[in-house]
C-alpha cells in the first residue's frame, strides 16, 4: 500500500470516527434532556413550554446533524474504500 492510499484510508477512518462521535454525543444530549424532563415531580405550564422548546430545537439540530453525519459517513466510506482498493493510481 503506497503513501497516498494509506492517507486516504486514514482520512476515511477519521471521518467515520468523527461521524460516530457526533451521533453518540447527540444521543447523550437527547437522553439528558428527556431524563431532566421526566425527573421533574410536577410539570407545570412553564416547564412544559421549556420542554417543548427544548424538543423543538433538538428536532432542528437532529435534522441538521443527520444530514451532516450522512455526508461524513458517505465521504468517509468512499475514502476508506478508495484507500483500501489496490487499483489506486494517483
Amino acid at each position: 500500500m503506497n503513501l497516498k492510499a494509506s492517507f486516504l484510508t486514514f482520512s476515511g477512518l477519521v471521518f467515520l470516527n468523527f461521524a460516530l462521535y457526533l451521533i453518540v454525543s447527540h444521543l447523550r444530549s437527547q437522553v439528558a434532556l428527556l431524563s431532566f424532563a421526566l425527573s421533574s415531580p410536577t410539570l407545570d405550564a412553564s416547564g412544559f413550554m421549556r420542554l417543548a422548546n427544548g424538543l423543538q430545537s433538538l428536532a432542528v439540530s437532529s435534522l441538521l446533524l443527520t444530514v451532516f453525519t450522512y455526508l461524513l459517513l458517505r465521504f468517509g466510506v468512499s475514502l476508506l474504500l478508495l484507500g483500501c482498493s489496490g487499483r489506486l493510481r494517483l
